[in-house]
Order: structure tokens, then C-alpha cells, then sequence
């Protein structure tokens, strides 16, 4: 592992220390256990099934359990892999699935192609209209680069926009076609409205004569809207799209026609991958249980049926990945809060530009696992509360260098992370 930049340092320690909630760059610096899933997801799903087809993952982790860190981790991989992200947080009033035309906004809204940790620092914007942008600036550097200049280059970016047809929807197809046009003849204004319409948020009646885009959407339009999207993305030289869905807490306010129409949505969504029509989409749909799944229905049976399988390295083919399973006893969750510490002081040391006796390190982290597990309880995750406390110590020992944290300090440290928890 590289040197961690230390603006990152202080941002992961900021994070973590504060709310135990993993930032959205710098993960790699403090991931463990991961590397058997997301191998496996490279060999089995990068490699090979996505250039083909499409595909559909169900993630449990009880709230503080490691869904969002996850995600983040295959976000990254699946930027190395040359494809582009749509990260979306599931909450009660944004996005949820039982309104799939607020999905598709959704994706529309937090699309990203793949970026670099300095660009994630800068905070770069996510969404159609940047990655639009970045589209075209990249085409116009290409054919520059060939050296193309003046009118010639106008002309051969107006021959390659004419070359965007045949996605799924013929008004996407003229709304993505008409965009590009715009930036290269800097009308800004068409631009914005045909972006307020690839986002969801606005048709007028004028969009058919001016743009030939007949079409609103709305949840007739939403499904072929995605796949056109994922079209789109692999046509201009990406190998696909990843959408990872966090639902970061239960949704507790859908009435039963909201919660069937979720599992309908969902249901159909799962459907859709397995047509010959949609390749190179990979969903990742990330929930703190399985509560959903419990209605009576023949939906929720046939969604149970589609989950009902693990998903490790000798099943990489299993549609569920349960992150409670990752460490089945004592001894294993213990080593791996154990080890996380230790890659979270590497972090804390760059951050504060300090270094730790490894052997009262050592010491004060196993006291504090020790409390975090005596003091477990309920739906708080142990690893939340661990990776809090853990920056709790690292201040402690940084004020006093010559002693460890002893079981009576880790005691305490713990009992106050967990009043301001709870």
C-alpha cells in the first residue's frame, strides 16, 4: 500500500471518529476482509459474465456493518475495471424502489465514470450532465490528438454525433445525440433543458418539434430508459455500469401497495438482466436485513427464490452476500477488528504525523476489542463502535505515549462512544 496522502489521513480519521460512517475516498487504506469477495467478483463478474450479460446482488449488513464500505470498495474495483458508477442512497422520501421512474432519476443523478482519489478530493461532480461533459471533452482530445483543428475538427465531431442511434429509446437516442451538438456549439441553454429531461425533471411540449423527443419520464418509460442509458455507456467506451443501491436504514413508512409495488420493481428489475437485451449491468442492492422479503405473496416467494443463494468463492454464481457471515465466530470477529485497528493507526499516524510503539499499539487495541465485544448489543454494529473507539484511543495515547490503554480505559472509552451512539 502507498504512502497515505495526509489530507486523506485526516479525512477517513474525521469520518470514522466522528460517526464510524466510511468516507466516500480513502477506503482502501483501512479494508480488511474483503478481498475473497471482491476477487472473486472480478474473476467471476469483470472478467467474464458482464461482457456478456447482466446480473443482480443482494447485500445484508445490519446499520454500521460495513454495506456502505463495501459498495465503496466494489465502486473501486469497478472503476479500475473501466466502468461506470451510479452510487445511490436509498431513503424514505429519495429514490426508493417502489418508484422505478425515481430510480432511473436516481442513476441518472449520481452516474460517475471512473475517477482518481485526487479527483474525488477536489469533489468532482457526479451526474449526467458531468459525465456528458466529460464525454465530449474526451472525443474532441481524441480527435485533436489525431490532429484535427478549425473547421475540420467541427465537421468530424458533427459526423461522430451523427454516428450516436439505435439505444432502446429513440427519444434518449435524441435527447444524448442533441446534447453533444449543443456543447460543441456552445448552447448552453439547450444543453441545461435537454439535461433537465435525461434527468427526469422537466418536458415541455416544444422538446418534440425541437428536439424529437416524445417521450416523458415516468415509470412506462423508466425500464427502457436504463437500458438505453447502459447502452449509451458501453457505446462510448466503457465496459458497462454498476449501480450499487444502499438502503442505509430500514424504510419504515410504506403503505402495503408501496412495499409490493418495491418487490415488483425489484423483481422485474432482476428479470430484465437476465434478457439477451440489457448486458453489462451489474446491481448491487445493499439493505440492513431481509425484513422486505417476509410479506406473504407470490412476488416475495419468487424474490426469495432469486436470493436464496450465497454468494462466496466456491459459489461465486450465489445472488446473496450476507456481510454477517464474513466472520462466523468469536475468534475470527475479533481478529478482524483487531486488524482493522491496525490499519486504521497507519491512517491516524499519517493524519497526525506521529508513530505509535507497536507493542503498546498492540496492547491497547486488543483491550479495546475486548471491551467492544463484552459491551455488544442490539442492531449497533460492534465494527461501528469499534472503529469510533479506536480513534478515541489513538487521541489517548497520543496525549500519553508512555503507557497503554488498559482494560478499565478501553471500558470507558467504549461506554462513551456508545452513550453518544445510542
Amino acid at each position: 500500500m502507498s504512502e497515505i496522502p495526509k489530507d486523506v489521513a485526516m479525512m477517513i480519521i474525521d469520518s470514522v471518529g466522528s460517526n464510524g460512517i466510511a468516507p466516500e475516498c480513502g477506503i482502501e487504506y483501512f479494508t480488511v476482509g474483503l478481498d475473497e469477495y471482491l476477487n472473486s467478483l472480478k474473476d467471476e463478474y469483470f472478467d467474464r459474465i458482464l461482457k456478456i450479460s447482466s446480473t443482480v446482488k443482494l447485500i445484508v449488513g445490519t446499520y454500521g456493518g460495513g454495506k456502505s464500505h463495501f459498495l465503496y470498495s466494489v465502486r473501486n474495483l469497478a472503476w479500475k475495471e473501466n466502468f461506470a458508477v451510479s452510487y445511490v442512497s436509498l431513503h424514505e422520501n429519495e429514490s426508493p424502489f417502489h418508484q422505478i421512474d425515481s430510480v432511473y432519476k436516481a442513476i441518472a443523478k449520481s452516474l460517475s465514470r471512473p475517477m482518481r482519489l485526487e479527483e474525488l478530493l477536489k469533489g468532482k461532480e457526479a451526474g449526467i450532465e458531468s459525465f456528458l461533459k466529460y464525454w465530449y471533452d474526451a472525443k474532441r482530445q481524441e480527435f485533436e490528438s489525431k490532429g484535427f483543428s478549425g473547421n475540420e475538427l467541427d465537421n468530424t465531431l458533427m459526423d461522430y454525433s451523427r454516428q450516436i442511434q439505435g439505444f432502446d429509446s429513440t427519444s434518449f437516442t435524441n435527447a444524448i445525440r442533441n446534447a453533444f451538438v449543443t456543447l460543441q456549439e456552445k448552447r448552453d441553454d439547450d444543453f441545461t433543458e435537454l439535461v433537465l429531461w435525461l434527468k427526469g425533471e422537466g418536458y415541455d411540449a416544444q422538446f418534440k418539434s425541437k428536439y424529437n423527443i416524445f417521450q416523458k419520464v415516468e415509470k412506462q418509460t423508466a425500464f427502457s430508459l436504463i437500458r438505453s442509458l447502459v447502452e449509451f455507456i458501453t457505446a462510448i467506451g466503457f465496459n458497462g455500469l454498476v449501480l450499487l443501491f444502499d438502503e442505509a436504514e430500514k424504510i419504515p413508512s410504506l403503505n402495503s401497495k408501496q412495499a409490493d409495488l418495491l418487490a415488483s420493481n425489484l423483481r422485474e428489475f432482476i428479470d430484465e438482466t437476465k434478457q439477451a437485451r440489457l448486458a453489462h449491468l451489474f446491481m448491487l442492492y445493499a439493505v440492513p436485513d431481509e425484513g422486505f422479503l417476509q410479506r406473504r405473496g407470490q412476488t416475495y416467494e419468487a424474490l426469495k427464490q432469486r436470493f436464496a443463494k450465497y454468494f462466496d468463492k466456491d459459489t461465486p454464481t450465489g445472488t446473496k452476500i450476507d456481510l454477517r457471515r464474513l466472520n462466523p465466530t468469536e475468534e475470527d470477529a475479533k481478529t478482524f477488528l483487531k486488524n482493522i485497528g491496525l490499519k486504521l493507526s497507519k491512517v491516524y499516524e499519517a493524519a497526525r504525523e506521529i508513530k505509535f510503539d507497536p507493542s503498546m499499539l498492540s496492547v491497547s487495541l486488543q483491550n479495546l476489542v475486548e471491551a467492544v465485544w463484552r459491551k455488544r448489543y442490539g442492531d449497533i454494529s460492534y465494527v461501528r463502535i469499534f472503529v469510533q473507539s479506536s480513534v478515541s484511543g489513538f487521541d489517548r495515547l497520543r496525549k500519553d505515549q508512555t503507557t497503554s490503554i488498559n482494560p478499565d480505559e478501553a471500558d470507558q472509552i467504549v461506554g462513551n462512544v456508545l452513550k453518544v451512539s445510542t
